[in-house]
């Protein structure tokens, strides 16, 4: 599988392809403007890192395996996100995140980037769990920012609603120190004290407390800022920022106990505030959408 992926995709100085973490077929990417790596289980960026450092968090207890969804980096959510919003016995966030995924192709983009772009497709499989066809790309922009765009297109004969994120986990220094600009004034659900709310001010994350907000209708520039970095985060096409910490009191299996303190989550979803399916972004048949997300990381000056 590998020596194929090689011979159909790989671009010398800029991207090939081996066997990771998990033996997980893995994208290495190594051009003039930053490293990254990508796993085609969960179509899932596991690292980004520019000449001003590291991007990303990952957790050391991060599980590589199939089925699993990997911890940290982007993991792609879709068709859902969050629990169902009928039947909570199926998996949060989709399946997306735990799927093996197709090369679709791979370029080098006029500034010296490097464009990697993944696919799947409805299966016996996943029509099992959501009955209704599908095409889902993630088109990945690796150069001196990071672009990273998901194109949905029903290849069905009925329409279907869906909502989805990047569920981006950037790494920070400290998050005593951290804080997101760019939401005050904004409306947003806090999913920990179930209750509706207004932004005032910058989001910061006292006292190891949970944060866990749903902002509808989010500007689409952002800026999070740690003691050493600033990201500038620009989204087109979405409707919805998630902004999550899991504090102290959120244990869970693949993150350590002290991990909150070193990321925190600036989600780019659409549908993601929905609270019934007729909320959620409909999509006709033979219809295609898109969202994206754009990261510009820096040293503060």
């Amino acid at each position: 599988m590998i020596d194929a992926l090689n011979n159909q995709h790989a671009i010398a100085s800029h991207i090939q392809f081996e066997l990771g973490v998990g033996r997980l077929p893995t994208a290495y990417i190594n051009n003039a403007h930053a490293r990254a790596t990508v796993s085609l289980h969960g179509g899932h960026m596991v690292s980004f890192a520019n000449e001003h450092g590291q991007l990303l968090w990952v957790s050391g207890l991060a599980t590589y395996d199939h089925g699993e969804a990997i911890r940290g980096g982007v993991p792609v959510i879709w068709p859902w996100f969050g629990a169902h919003l009928t039947d909570k016995d199926l998996p949060a966030h989709g399946f997306v995140r735990a799927s093996m995924w197709d090369v679709v192709r791979t370029e080098v983009l006029a500034d010296g980037g490097t464009r990697l772009v993944l696919g799947i497709e409805d299966s016996a499989e996943t029509r099992a769990i959501w009955p209704h066809s599908f095409q889902l790309q993630v088109t990945f922009d690796i150069a001196t920012t990071l672009t990273i765009t998901l194109t949905v297109k029903n290849t069905g004969a009925t329409p279907f609603r869906w909502s989805g994120a990047l569920h981006t986990y950037f790494a920070i220094s400290d998050v005593a120190q951290t804080a997101v600009a760019g939401l005050d004034g904004v409306a947003f659900k806090d999913t920990v004290a179930h209750v509706d709310d207004v932004q005032s001010g910058d989001i910061r994350f006292p006292d190891g407390a949970t944060v866990d907000n749903v902002y509808h209708a989010a500007p689409a520039e952002l800026l999070l800022q740690d003691e050493t970095h600033v990201t500038r985060i620009t989204s087109q096409n979405a409707d919805a920022t998630v902004v999550w910490n899991p504090g102290r009191s959120v244990q869970k299996a693949d993150i350590d106990e002290d991990a909150f303190e070193r990321f925190v989550c600036v989600e780019t979803a659409c549908g993601a505030s929905a609270t019934t399916q007729d909320e959620m972004p409909l999509l006709a048949p033979g219809e295609s959408t898109t969202f994206s997300a754009t990261y510009q990381h820096e040293e503060r000056a």
